[in-house]
């Protein structure tokens, strides 16, 4: 296919915005961004404000989008980097296995415009994007190629599709349809639903892909044409494949289906879904036998590779309308709460039998190692799928979503230049290779990237984009669904700080138990209050008249207020002191909260817990130093301080 330009590039006129993230006194380093821009259709809303100096997730996206364009090589066509490492000497940045990954920055890149309005590299978007539709050929299969790709070269060997990279581009694209009305990615979608027709391999009523899909066939068949486009009970079905490559395509399938009506792509989706349910799928190595596995969703294995196949199957539930499905997603999404330290979002990367991760910690640990780390993309995909039940209506995950949110999601984000300057002094020395690795201003690059693993207290400071771009993903599912607005009601769902449209919410949590909420356009506003909340001692005023509002659940009701009503709702801060332990740690955490935000725990690690660490670029290296964790000593006060900045509403929702 000819280079083509696909979108026009966007406004390159930049703007400085002063940054604070919460109140971190003079030991935060991110004292100012370049804004970076986003494709706005129609008219967007700036506008100066104090406000409470507490989490804002929208100064948190302006950080991601330094870190997800800073991650993009102009030298090598605006793809980004497979793998950082903050832990080396000098610190590195590596397309080494790069390719599978590619999709993901440039689909979370418009969500972190929308929320920041941030004009940094604000043409590198464009050409993120068209560097990796330019591959997708006229079958609609989208290349990972080898030439002029020395990392795939060497590490792929050969041009490679991946159905679980093609089907995540999908829905990229598709949201960049919401987001600039080009209707280009519309046909480009239609093409690759066709490419992922091409690929499936079936088996009477099933349908699957394996991972690596090649010019002359499958990869990891010995029959690599065997089944491909054909529906044939002669192939032998597998008894699994890993969930991203089921839930993935699952996901672009249907999506698409939701768009287009196309029920090609439907029938595709159905014979996936029929795999992916089969009870080999689901076996346990070990549990409680009196529970079917295959029926109430049990799992064990890689935490992220489970969870992208549910996201993928619940949003293939929530289009074609399946309660049954529905349900099996909110049992695996309980199941998995009970793993780690899921009061804060600490779920261990891989979940099974302790002797199993036993072995596995010792391989990194040394002698007596037991503890799993997390990765970033577990928290960031359990946020997504608490955020995702709670609007379906499945269940009510709220709580949930706040509490990962406020904690180990957020802490995945690296923003203290002086801490990643002594973790890169204490690291081992690295010999770049210059035909795949850089070490041009890696840090200033990276402030606000989120880093793939942590102990409980202690980060690894290195990221692969799996995790870098999964993350913000739920930073923007988190920030769109705090205030929802339909027929003139607003449904404000998590009390954090957000412009938005037809109502400003001003949190001033954990400090005090107040929010305080701005109305612009909205005619009725339901609030919903935290269940740590003490319900008999809240108080709520409108326009500093004291008025007493009724309850639906959890949610307060105002049943009509007028553009410019101020409606301020207090109620105290519970502090609690709770403890949770970690099987594979060995350790009780004792974990000091203000209602859901964790303001201290102990025991702290003096180190990281591995001595050894490998990441996705393939490299296995000494781990000497870390970044410290819930540093939160200022939340502990008891005043909220206050702080103006510019606000922006963005005219867009994805």
């Amino acid at each position: 296919m000819k280079r083509r330009t696909l979108l026009k590039a966007v406004a390159s006129s930049g703007v400085i915005s002063a940054v604070g993230i919460g109140d971190r006194g003079s030991a935060a380093s991110v004292a100012t961004v370049l804004g970076a821009g986003a494709a706005e259709q129609g008219k967007c809303e700036r506008y100066e404000a104090v406000v409470p100096d507490t989490l804002d997730l929208a100064e948190r996206a302006t950080l991601s989008v330094n870190a997800l364009t800073g991650a993009a090589e102009p030298e090598h066509d605006y793809e980004t980097y497979q793998s950082t490492h903050l832990d080396h000497r000098p610190p590195y940045m590596n397309h080494r296995w790069g390719g599978p990954c590619l999709q993901k920055p440039v689909h979370v890149l418009p969500m972190m415009r929308i929320m920041s309005g941030s004009k940094l590299r604000a043409d590198y978007d464009a050409k993120m994007v068209e560097g990796i539709t330019r591959n997708i050929d006229d079958q609609g299969l989208w290349w990972l190629k080898t030439e002029g790709a020395p990392w795939r070269a060497e590490t792929m060997k050969e041009d490679q599709c991946w159905p679980v990279a093609q089907g995540r581009l999908m829905v990229a694209l598709l949201d960049w349809y919401k987001y600039d009305r080009n209707p280009q990615w519309l046909k480009i979608v239609e093409r690759m639903a066709g490419g992922m027709q091409r690929m499936v391999v079936r088996s009477n009523d099933h349908g699957w892909y394996y991972t690596a899909y090649t010019r002359s066939g499958w990869k990891e068949h010995p029959n690599p044409q065997a089944g491909t486009q054909t529906s044939s009970s002669a192939v032998k079905e597998p008894d699994r494949q890993a969930d991203f490559n089921i839930g993935l395509p699952l996901r672009g399938l249907a999506r698409w289906y939701e768009v287009s009506g196309d029920k090609r792509s439907l029938e595709l989706a159905q014979a996936l879904v029929r795999f992916y349910l089969k009870p080999s799928m689901w076996t346990l190595p070990e549990g409680p036998s009196m529970a079917v596995s295959s029926e109430r969703a049990l799992w064990a294995g890689h935490f992220h590779t489970r969870t992208m196949g549910m996201m993928g199957l619940l949003d293939y539930a929530i289009i074609t309308n399946d309660a049954r499905l529905k349900r099996f997603v909110a049992d695996f999404y309980e199941y998995g709460r009970n793993f780690g330290l899921s009061r804060i979002g600490f779920f261990p990367a891989v979940i099974g039998p302790l002797d199993q991760i036993k072995k596995a910690a010792l391989n990194y640990g040394g002698t007596g190692s037991t503890g799993q780390c997390d990765e970033g993309c577990a928290v960031a995909d359990m946020a997504w799928l608490a955020v995702t039940l709670s609007e379906a209506g499945v269940g009510d995950y709220w709580e949930d979503a706040d509490q990962y949110v406020r904690n180990h999601l957020v802490e995945h984000q690296v923003l203290r230049r002086d801490l990643l300057e002594a973790i890169i002094a204490s690291g081992p020395s690295h010999t770049l290779n210059r035909s795949m690795e850089t070490d041009r201003d890696v840090l200033d690059r990276n402030l606000g990237s989120f880093v793939s693993g942590t102990d409980p207290t202690m980060a690894y400071a290195w990221w692969t984009m799996c995790c870098n771009a999964n993350c913000p993903t739920a930073l923007y599912k988190a920030w769109s669904s705090i205030v929802r607005h339909a027929d003139g009601v607003a449904q404000v769902n998590l009390l954090m700080n957000r412009a938005s449209p037809w109502l400003d919410v001003d949190s001033y949590l954990p400090y005090e138990g107040k929010v305080v909420l701005k109305n612009k356009t909205s005619r009725k506003a339901c609030v919903r209050i935290p269940t740590w909340a003490d319900k008999k001692q809240l108080r709520s005023r409108l326009n500093e008249q004291e008025v007493s509002l009724h309850w639906l659940n959890n949610y307060l009701v105002l049943d009509s207020w007028r553009p410019t009503d101020v409606l301020t709702i207090e109620f105290p801060v519970a502090e609690t002191v709770e403890k949770y332990t970690d099987v594979t740690y060995r350790e009780q955490y004792t974990c000091r909260f203000r209602g859901n935000t964790l303001v201290d725990i102990s025991p702290r690690a003096e180190r990281p817990h591995y001595t050894t660490m490998s990441s996705d670029d393939g490299a296995r290296f000494p781990v000497k130093k870390g970044y410290p964790l819930y540093q939160r000593d200022f939340y502990k006060r008891d005043k909220t301080p206050l702080k103006k900045k510019s606000r922006y509403v963005s005219p867009v929702i994805i």
